[in-house]
């Protein structure tokens, strides 16, 4: 997966929900609540990339390979919203050694 799939921000739709949740944040600030626009569009490209990855990878019998090719894979507030079975797989997969090797093995 290459990037993070954020839906279009010019989109009339998304700003008009982005400024729905700002004013719901607002709103609910004095009782110690929400998150935001922000917030709001950041959860709608991590559970995009949960699916995407629930589309390889469906029960525990199933097997497949999914490459982040993208430094902020790495960011752990990204990496904490994955799925919690995922979490602790994400790692520097590019730098380890053998990676594709591996990966061709494991799939073959």
């Amino acid at each position: 997966m290459v990037g993070l799939p954020f839906p279009n921000a010019r989109d009339d739709r998304v700003r008009l929900k982005m400024q729905h949740e700002d004013v719901k944040s607002r709103e609910s600030n004095a009782c110690g609540g929400g998150g935001g626009g922000g917030a709001w569009y950041k959860t709608q490209a991590y559970r995009a990339v949960n699916q995407a990855v629930g589309r390889v990878i469906r029960g525990r019998a199933d097997f497949g390979a999914v490459f982040f090719m993208d430094r902020r894979f790495g960011d752990p507030d990204v990496v904490g919203s994955l799925s919690k079975w995922l979490r602790d797989q994400v790692g520097e997969g590019a730098r380890k050694k053998g990676l594709c090797s591996r990966a061709r093995t494991c799939l073959a």
